[in-house]
């Protein structure tokens, strides 16, 4: 913080004015996956097969998308909605300009999806992009 003194010369009277300088640092990547991780305790279904995320700290934009074994349902979209509440909860209000939530149908393997910045749930599935319960190994 700086300040500097100002005097009004007709009447005598002295005032302090404060410049507050932010700094402004953006969210870590570190802080996005832990606090995600905590936003999606008892969030997890089995009809999703990932959970990717976007932010741009210079547009304070951040992006939850859902990749999910179905069409998407009204109750997809409000469970998206839930998490990033408790995620953006985690942080000040004023680090977030535009949140969106993104729920997306696709069969495609896993490793060819869209990761935007960043995976914080994968489910495991086999190389079809199947359900891996066994682990995988034949």
């Amino acid at each position: 913080m700086l300040a500097s003194e100002k005097h009004l010369p007709a009447e005598g009277w002295k005032y302090t004015v404060f410049i507050i300088k932010h700094n402004i640092m953006a969210i870590t990547r570190g802080e996005i996956l832990l606090a995600l991780h905590s936003a999606l305790l008892g969030e997890i279904y089995g009809s999703i097969r990932a959970i990717v995320f976007e932010y741009k700290p210079d547009k304070k934009y951040f992006k939850l998308r859902y990749y999910l074994d179905r069409e998407p349902t009204e109750d997809d979209f409000e469970n998206a909605a839930v998490t990033t509440t408790e995620f953006i909860s985690t942080f000040k209000f004023s680090e977030f300009d535009t949140i969106e939530e993104e729920c997306i149908y696709t069969n495609v393997p896993l490793s060819k999806i869209e990761a935007l910045d960043g995976a914080v749930y994968l489910r495991k599935e086999d190389e079809f992009g199947n359900l891996s319960l066994d682990g995988g190994y034949a």
